[in-house]
């Protein structure tokens, strides 16, 4: 049920994927939420993407049949700040209209987009790295700061050992632009790699810097949730 009531407010909180969500703790909550499983079986009217069905109606679902009721709460958190190092940005914004943007809601229309044959707007252009692979590279073209970071966000609770963390951008940087970051999965100096840390490739290779501070994060507070009756 934990894991459920994370997707429906902090995953897909505003019917888009968070792509930060793992920063976002649900607190509170009997013990049964993390050791009663369910089958949950629901059909929604029209033509609605997983993120609408899996964030809004997932809410009414849960809010419905388990009585849920949770407050969030903005607190100071430990989170990486992302600033313009001293050279500066290393990278320019691509043109207006190099990429294809896909407009939020339209993603089930019927049949793919005619993208002109522009790439999509932040489309992943790296290969996954294979299991034994220590160094990891990030390619996104047309991506924003935003958008951008939200990855890094991703790589850095792996590198850290799940230390999930908010990226927030204080670099100023607007526009779309092609990055490129390769850097080590390894926290250990004495490892094979020839990759630079996260924080070394960023500074290097972009013009950022990462650094730790405290911010502003959300958290979930659950006040009281039941068992919902049997169907």
């Amino acid at each position: 049920m934990r894991q459920l009531i994370h997707r429906a407010y902090a995953v897909f909180q505003t019917g888009l994927v968070n792509p930060q969500a793992a920063a976002t703790p649900i607190e509170g909550g009997p013990a049964w939420i993390d050791s009663d499983r369910y089958d949950i079986t629901a059909k929604a009217q029209g033509d609605v993407t997983v993120a609408l069905m899996g964030g809004p109606m997932l809410r009414t679902l849960l809010e419905d049949r388990f009585k849920l009721k949770i407050h969030r709460e903005v607190r100071e958190v430990p989170v990486y700040r992302v600033t313009l190092s001293k050279g500066g940005f290393k990278l320019k914004p691509l043109p207006e209209g190099s990429c294809f943007l896909i407009v939020p809601g339209a993603e089930r229309a019927s049949g793919p987009p005619d993208t002109g044959g522009k790439p999509f707007c932040g489309e992943n252009i790296a290969p996954l790295p294979q299991p034994d692979q220590i160094a990891l590279e990030i390619a996104s073209y047309g991506a924003t700061m935003e958008q951008f970071l939200s990855t890094v966000a991703v790589r850095l609770a792996a590198v850290r050992h799940m230390d999930s963390r908010r990226v927030i951008d204080n670099a100023g940087i607007t526009g779309r632009c092609e990055f490129h970051l390769k850097f080590t999965l390894s926290d250990d100096p004495s490892s094979d790699s020839t990759a630079p840390s996260i924080e070394t490739a960023l500074q290097e290779q972009l013009g950022l810097k990462l650094e730790s501070g405290k911010g502003p994060g959300e958290a979930f507070v659950i006040d009281s949730i039941e068992r919902p009756s049997e169907n």
